[in-house]
C-alpha cells in the first residue's frame, strides 16, 4: 500500500498481509497495523459510481473518547449501500450522527497525480553510482526507467548517463 502526502512530496509504503474479504476491511487493517489509527470504512458501487465513507479515531487515551469511538463504529455499521449512493454528505452525516455535533469541511477533489520526473530519475541513477550505471551500457544502448505508479518511462543514453557524473 502506498500513501502519498502531497504537501511534503513524500510517499509512505507499507506491506501488510491481506486476508480480508473486502477492500474496505483490508484498508481498515492497514490503518490499524501500519498507522495505528482505528478506522471504519464503508464502500459501495453501482455501475460507474463508487462511494466510500471513512471515519478515523483521533489519538486519545481518554476512556470516554474510546467509548464514543465504539459508538461511532456501531453507527457507521448501520450505513446501507443505497444511502451512500443517494445521499449527499450533509444528509448522510446528519442522519447517521443526528445526536452529535458534526462539522462538515469543504470538499477537496480526489485526483490522480504522480510526482515522478526526469530529475528524480536522474537522482536515482546518481544514487546507484557511476560504475553500476555505466556498466549497464556494456550490454544495452539505452537505460529505461519506468514509474510503477503512473507507468511513465524515462530513457537515458550512455552520454546522458555519463553527464550525470560530471
Amino acid at each position: 500500500m502506498t500513501v502519498e502526502n502531497l504537501s511534503d512530496n513524500h510517499r509512505y509504503q507499507s506491506i501488510i498481509e491481506i486476508n480480508q474479504k473486502t477492500i474496505a476491511e483490508a484498508l481498515e487493517q492497514y490503518f490499524q497495523q501500519s498507522e495505528q489509527i482505528p478506522t471504519k470504512l464503508v464502500m459501495t458501487n453501482h455501475q460507474k459510481q463508487f462511494v466510500g465513507f471513512l471515519v478515523q479515531k483521533m489519538p486519545s487515551h481518554n476512556v470516554e473518547e474510546l467509548a464514543f469511538w465504539q459508538h461511532v463504529e456501531i453507527l457507521t455499521n448501520t450505513l446501507k449501500s443505497d444511502e451512500l449512493l443517494q445521499w449527499n454528505n450533509q444528509r448522510l452525516l446528519k442522519n447517521l450522527f443526528c445526536e452529535e455535533n458534526v462539522r462538515l469541511f469543504d470538499h477537496q477533489p480526489v485526483l490522480f497525480k504522480c510526482t515522478c520526473s526526469q530529475e528524480k530519475s536522474k537522482n536515482t541513477l546518481c544514487l546507484l553510482g557511476r560504475e553500476e550505471v555505466l556498466n549497464y551500457f556494456l550490454t544495452n544502448k539505452r537505460l529505461t526507467m519506468t514509474c510503477d505508479y503512473c507507468d511513465q518511462t524515462y530513457e537515458f543514453t550512455k552520454p546522458e548517463a555519463e553527464q550525470l557524473f560530471h
